[in-house]
């Protein structure tokens, strides 16, 4: 009985790591893109970006994507591991109108 429990518990865990995993994506491969390259490579995708170039209002102009999800919350997950480095969230997909937004 022991035995059928731990295999059950071994089997949840590898399903809660593999579900973990899809959500948030680090790029295969390191470039510098333009935000609306970014946008149009990770449609309706948070991304976290390591910025290297922002106009005047501190938008984004160009950066490294260093992870992509639909999920926020994974991304905010991923932003001790940026320590150092000048980074900004993006949501690259409409902003739905049933959102508020603080400015």
């Amino acid at each position: 009985m022991e035995t059928a429990q731990t295999e059950a518990i071994a089997v949840l865990t590898e399903i809660d790591q593999t579900e973990a995993s899809s959500q948030l994506k680090i790029p295969e491969k390191s470039e510098i893109l333009t935000l609306a390259e970014i946008q149009e490579k990770y449609p309706q995708q948070w991304v976290l970006i390591a910025y290297t170039e922002e106009d005047e209002y501190l938008n984004v102009i160009r950066g490294e994507v260093l992870a992509y999800s639909p999920d926020r919350d994974k991304i905010d997950d991923y932003l001790p591991y940026t320590k150092g480095k000048a980074v900004a969230i993006e949501y690259t997909g409409p902003i739905p109108e049933t959102i508020g937004i603080w400015m």
